[in-house]
């Protein structure tokens, strides 16, 4: 999702584009967010559990296309491969081969699983986008990017797909309050002019033998009200932040670290650099490139005063 307040131009992006949420980032840790929306770095080797899930993505999305199994497999395998740099690192042509025969056992088994399932779901749309204002007269806009809509027992849902590594209870009770399903609730129903009862978790767990579970999450209107008062407030502190640091200050102060966050599941791919800060560090990493919530056409309709990057 992309985020446009006065002129500045933040992104929210899906867990299967290979990139998590900047919003949700910033919340996490200033300095994260600061690394890549302010210095624009990214690590010069991809993840391979978010280059799966954007690979999942892709079947998925080809088999809703009505694209066969073995054809829908050959294109996310491909998908799998796309952004990961060559020639290969030690140990990584053993990382993608589990990977490989993770997608063969995962995706199949879901399309076989939900078969009778989907007959219910009926798909209204992939990939679907929209631009909203967040609120009125705020000059907060919200571009954003869905993996589906469906009509499920005669109401619309947005049907946001995740590839999980366990089946955790606590993971899926996270989805209640997430911002993100609420913001795409949020700009689906204002761009339909229909409200979007709420978010269908739809879980690819990759455990040895495949797991799928799906959760329905309505969203009340009192919740619309609260995120988009939160949402605003949140959006509106970022580009404070962003004009202190254009204004002279040191982004780092300005973008402040939140060491708690460094090992939360993992280490975080920026924290070599809050280690040590130095030429030969930066030189694991590489410029931000421009992702699909880039696309200009996306921001088709701005008013003339707001600029894009």
């Amino acid at each position: 999702m992309k985020v446009q307040v006065d002129g500045l131009t933040f992104v929210m992006t899906d867990a299967f584009t290979g990139r998590q949420s900047s919003i949700k980032e910033y919340l996490d840790c200033h300095r994260l967010y600061g690394w890549q929306r302010v210095e624009n770095l990214t690590p010069d080797r991809p993840s391979w559990p978010l280059e799966f899930g954007s690979a999942t993505h892709s079947y998925l999305l080809e088999r809703g296309r009505g694209a066969s199994g073995p054809e829908a497999t050959d294109i996310g395998l491909q998908r799998l491969l796309r952004d990961w740099p060559q020639p290969m690192f030690p140990g990584e042509e053993e990382t993608l081969y589990e990977h490989r025969e993770l997608a063969l056992r995962l995706w199949p088994a879901y399309s076989a699983y939900y078969a009778s399932d989907d007959a219910q779901m009926i798909p209204l749309g992939q990939e679907v986008k929209g631009r909203v204002e967040v609120g009125t007269g705020t000059n907060v806009f919200l571009v954003f990017q869905l993996d589906k809509i469906v009509n499920y027992l005669n109401r619309l849902w947005v049907a946001d797909y995740k590839t999980m590594a366990k089946n955790d209870d606590r993971n899926f009770l996270s989805y209640e309050v997430d911002m993100q399903p609420t913001a795409y609730v949020y700009g689906a129903s204002k761009v339909l002019n229909t409200r979007v009862a709420g978010v269908i978790i739809d879980g690819l767990i990759k455990t040895k033998v495949p797991q799928f579970r799906r959760e329905q999450y309505i969203r009340s209107d009192e919740e619309l009200v609260e995120f988009e008062r939160e949402f605003v407030e949140v959006c509106k502190e970022i580009a404070w932040r962003h004009t202190r640091v254009s204004n002279g200050e040191n982004w780092k102060t300005v973008f402040f670290k939140n060491t708690r966050q460094c090992f939360r599941y993992y280490e975080c791919k920026f924290r070599p650099l809050c280690v040590k800060d130095t030429p030969m560090q930066r030189m694991a990493y590489a410029q931000r490139t421009p992702d699909y919530m880039d696309d200009p056409s996306l921001l088709a309709g701005a008013s003339p005063e707001r600029t894009t990057p």
